[in-house]
This record gives structure tokens, C-alpha cells and sequence, in this order.
């Protein structure tokens, strides 16, 4: 096992500049260190590019198969959208229900060379269609998840994460099944803490900025993992085997009090028949906000294996990222002015398709082209 520390003595910000002949940075053809970089919009789809009876209400996930058509769980719409490579409407396979080909809440999804394989939250199941969308048959596991996202490696193993226990003692587990899913095993687990239990109001509370795993798959069927209270980033080969450790110094950004008010504008609670906006006085009372937020909040691998590490901001108006080779070794830190969303995927031509809030407050899939200078 190798292990790979440094030390950010003077990170230079690179901003996501407008180039004026920009090169296209194609899939494996690595990130230096003093490449300016910019990921370029070059299609959407929104609600409107889709024919009038078809409602895409919630897109949530994405994946690609061989003949780079988009496949989009449409959670809320119990259904999944398919699309061409150019973002064409095709077609909708799948209807709320719990028979043969039915769908449930579908969220995770990925393609892993044989399958397209759709977790529903709602049937607590996998469903496997094949790359054109036919359905093949359901496996229904013996634990109950709740699953979000889904990774396939080259050679058809599929990665997802679990959470098990409860408050104080509830872990995070990342599972690996077989291309037919009939073979499991856990490749790592980390406690974590997302809530906690108020005796006095006897109710679980939400720890917000509690530290959370990250974890993406890189070429080769090796998976990066990191816990997010720490700047450390392992690699992993699929048979469990540790290859190295990224170690790095960062700044800690502390909670503000604006970091605060903002956590309780956003939730919601119900009183009289009605929403409300904001927190329940006893929620603002006992939630209990921790000094500092966790290093990152993402971690996702680019085309030549390169992993980004998304970091906490003091500011939202940016996006600061460290970015890796494939063997550890410090890029460089950039800043971006736009988000990739928080679901991205890379196609095989080495664009990279994510899902962001568009001007109206919905969801909509665009595709961004990565370009070096």
C-alpha cells in the first residue's frame, strides 16, 4: 500500500475562465498543472423539449448506455426518461406500480455493460432492463435500503452505499454485488452521525454539516472513498485491497450564524392543513450545529482518472476544487463559477451530463463540455 501526503503551501486560484480557442479535454487525456479549465454548457434538456402528454416532473439520476442514450430516473413520475445523445425525447419505460416492469420511486441507476439496473426506493428492489429499456426481472435483496446512488466498475460489479443503525450508532457501508447480482460483499464502513435524539422534545434531529461519505469509481475497478471529517481519500481495488492514501491539507470552514438561519429558512413543516416555511421553534431550540463543516461535500472522478475533490466554501458564489492524478499527486486547486450538480456522470466521448436547478426552480439535465487551455 502506497501512501500519498501533501501539503497546499500557496494554492493558486485558477478561475473556469472563457477561452478564446479552447481545446476539448477528451476523456484520458489528463489535467496539469497549470491548465485552465472550463466546463462549457453545450445542451439541456428541460420540461419543454419534451412532447406535451410527457411530464418529467422530478430527474433525479442518470446513466448511459453503449449507444450513449441517456437513461433518467424520474422519481416522482414513477417512470424513467429515456434520450438520445443529443438530448432527444425517445421514449418512457416503466409505470408506478410493484408487478413485472413496474417502477416505485425509482432513484439510483446505472448500466454496467449487460443491465440497466434501477433501484426503487418505493419497492425496495433492483429492477434490470436491458440497454434498450426491455425489462428482464426484479432481485429483491433480504435487507431493506435505501439507495440513491449506483456505480458500475469495467468489469460489471455494481457499487452503491447503505446506511445501517440508528442516531449514535448508524454506520455507512459501501456494498459491491456481482454483474448479476446474485453475489455480495461490503467493501467499507464508517460510523457517522446525521441525527441525533432530543430527549426533551422526544424526536430525532437532523446534525446539520454532519459528516457524510463520499465516493466515486474510477477506470481500472477501483473505487475512491473518503469520510468527510477527514482530508484523507482512500483507493481501493475492487477485491478490497487498499492501493494508496491521499492526505491534504485545507482550511476548515467554520458554521456561521448565516449558515444557521439559512439551514432553518429551508425546512418545512406542516401546522393546520398548511406548509410553513422554516423551523418549528423547538427544532431551532435543541438542533445543535457542529464548530466546523466537514472538509468536502463531494467527491467525483473526470475522465483521465483525475479525482475532484468538492470543498466547502465560506462563500456559495463559488466552487473551490482540489484536483488529483490517478496516482494521488496534487493538480492543483481551481475555482468555478458554475455548479455540476450534485448527480454528474461522464459519457463515453468524455462530457459530462449532471442535473442542476435551472431559472425556474426545477431540476433539468445539462450536458458540459470539459475544455483546457
Amino acid at each position: 500500500m502506497k501512501r500519498r501526503k501533501f501539503q497546499n503551501l500557496a494554492p493558486g486560484i485558477v478561475f473556469f475562465t472563457i477561452l478564446s480557442y479552447p481545446i476539448t479535454a477528451a476523456a484520458g487525456s489528463g489535467i496539469k498543472k497549470n491548465d485552465h479549465i472550463k466546463l462549457r454548457e453545450i445542451k439541456r434538456i428541460k420540461f419543454s423539449n419534451l412532447p406535451e402528454q410527457i411530464e418529467f416532473s422530478n430527474p433525479s439520476r442518470i446513466a448511459i448506455n453503449s449507444k450513449n442514450e441517456l437513461f433518467v430516473t424520474d422519481t416522482r413520475a414513477h417512470n424513467i426518461k429515456i434520450f438520445d445523445a443529443e438530448g432527444q425525447f425517445l421514449k418512457v419505460i416503466g409505470q408506478e406500480g410493484k408487478g413485472p416492469g413496474d417502477l416505485n420511486w425509482p432513484s439510483g441507476i446505472t448500466y454496467n455493460g449487460k443491465y440497466m439496473i434501477v433501484w426503487e426506493l418505493g419497492n425496495y428492489r433492483f429492477s434490470l432492463f436491458n440497454e434498450n429499456g426491455d425489462f428482464i426481472r426484479h432481485y429483491q435483496p433480504k435487507q431493506t435500503a435505501v439507495v440513491w446512488k449506483l456505480k458500475s466498475l469495467e468489469n460489471g460489479k455494481v457499487v452503491f452505499k447503505i446506511r445501517e443503525g440508528y442516531c449514535e450508532n448508524e454506520k455507512s457501508i459501501l456494498y459491491m454485488l456481482d454483474m448479476e447480482l446474485d453475489k455480495g460483499e461490503i467493501i467499507y464502513s464508517h460510523s457517522i452521525k446525521r441525527e441525533s435524539y432530543e430527549n426533551k422534545i422526544k424526536d430525532d434531529l437532523k446534525i446539520p454539516f454532519g459528516p457524510l461519505i463520499s465516493w466515486d469509481v474510477m477506470k481500472g475497478n477501483k473505487i475512491v472513498i473518503g469520510y468527510q471529517e477527514e482530508y484523507r481519500i482512500d483507493i481501493y481495488e475492487h477485491n478490497k485491497k487498499k492501493l494508496f492514501t491521499i492526505e491534504h491539507q485545507s482550511k476548515r470552514i467554520k458554521v456561521t450564524d448565516k449558515d444557521k438561519e439559512e439551514y432553518f429558512s429551508s425546512l418545512v413543516y406542516s401546522t393546520m392543513g398548511q406548509t410553513v416555511q422554516g423551523a418549528l421553534p423547538e427544532i431551532r431550540k435543541y438542533t445543535k450545529f457542529p464548530k466546523f463543516k466537514p472538509y468536502y461535500k463531494n467527491i467525483l472522478v473526470f475522465p483521465g482518472n483525475e479525482i475532484w475533490v468538492f470543498l466547502y466554501t465560506e462563500s456559495k458564489e463559488k466552487e473551490l476544487v482540489d484536483i488529483f492524478d490517478k496516482e494521488g499527486i496534487f493538480i492543483q486547486r481551481i475555482e468555478c463559477d458554475k455548479s455540476v450538480g450534485y448527480r454528474p456522470v461522464i459519457a463515453d466521448d468524455g462530457t459530462l451530463w449532471t442535473i442542476i436547478e435551472g431559472e425556474e426552480g426545477y431540476n433539468v439535465v445539462v450536458n458540459y463540455r470539459i475544455e483546457k487551455n
